[in-house]
């Protein structure tokens, strides 16, 4: 049977003679199977980012500057060498002065005050009480003196 491939053909009729082919003959189906989805492919992997002179690869301008690379997480933090202040003096003690949170510190800056009035006017009244059992101590040796004599 000689093929005449000068006749034009319309698309029904392409359709209709691949699909009686294809019933004949399964291995053609699994063949086209194959072409039509290699030419997919092609198409399609060629499709990506291209530079700015047209090349497949795409090309990027480096430019020096910070790099910041945050993550935003949440938890809480422990120090290693944690120290825990205690009050084992019996009294209420009031904060004068506290070092902000997040500040770095040196080894001897000052990180709390407490408030010390109440303790400094305790002081003066035993520092007065001590003078008067001083002029009081002068004043019996005085007198015990002059009992003496």
């Amino acid at each position: 049977m000689k093929k005449d491939y000068g006749e034009r053909m319309n698309k029904k009729d392409i359709y209709t003679k691949l699909k009686a082919m294809m019933a004949e003959r399964p291995a053609y189906a699994a063949g086209a199977g194959i072409i039509l989805l290699m030419i997919l492919i092609a198409a399609f992997s060629g499709s990506g980012d291209k530079g700015k002179d047209g090349s497949k690869d795409p090309l990027y301008t480096v430019e020096q500057g910070p790099l910041t690379i945050s993550i935003k997480e949440s938890g809480t933090t422990r120090d290693k060498d944690e120290i825990i202040l205690k009050n084992e003096s019996g009294r209420s003690l009031k904060i004068a002065a506290l070092l902000d949170e997040g500040v770095m510190v040196k080894t001897g800056d000052l990180i709390l005050e407490l408030d010390s009035t109440e303790l400094e006017d305790k002081q003066q009244t035993m520092d007065i009480s001590v003078k008067n059992a001083k002029a009081n101590l002068i004043a019996a040796d005085e007198n015990l003196a002059i009992t003496k004599n």
